[in-house]
Order: C-alpha cells, then structure tokens, then sequence
C-alpha cells in the first residue's frame, strides 16, 4: 500500500503529553471539513456562515474564507470537531424564503 492510503479504516491522532498510558488516552473527536454546496451566491456571506455554523450540532473550529471574509469556491468548508461515537448526519434540508426547500 502506498504512503498516505489506507484501507477505509479510520486513523484517529491525538496530542499526547508523555504521561499517560494507552487506556487514558482519549479517542473521541477527529478535525473535520464540512463542505456545505449549492449555496446561492447572495448567501455567501460572513452572516451565512454564522447562521450554517449554528446549525451544526458540532464544535466550529474554522470558517473558511477569503481577506475580503467571503467564503469562495466550489463549496462554504467549515471545520469541525466531530465526534466519531455518534453517527453521521448525511444531510440538511434549508428553507431559503422561497417556495422550495434546498436540500444542503
């Protein structure tokens, strides 16, 4: 197997200070971006982002952006702490003010 591939497996790291043994060691959370995609434009805001980041049941760690604080690119990635005891949320579904739902 090549450098940097694994099997699906997940490989959890965490800070360790030295003193502790294996069974006291935490395996808990991982850092994670979350890709929220189809935004229409005028949501692509710093209050948008606030807004999306509230949602999230999760600890926010970082809201990508530009220097303008506009978030760019294919999709907004907010980056979490996720805990890996707790299934996924596969997705959302975001009333926009209109007649239709977007499904995020």
């Amino acid at each position: 197997m090549a450098p940097g591939y694994s099997t699906k497996d997940l490989v959890v790291i965490v800070d360790y200070d030295g003193v502790k043994i294996l069974d006291e060691i935490e395996f808990v959370s991982i850092p994670i971006l979350v890709c929220v995609m189809k935004m229409p434009l005028g949501l692509v805001t710093k209050q948008a982002r606030d807004v999306i980041s509230g949602m999230i049941e999760e600890e926010v760690l970082e809201v990508d952006a530009d220097e303008n604080d506009q978030a760019v690119g294919e999709c907004m990635r907010i980056k979490i702490k996720l805990d890996i005891r707790e299934p996924l949320m596969r997705g959302v579904t975001l009333d926009v003010g209109k007649e239709d739902e977007k499904r995020l």
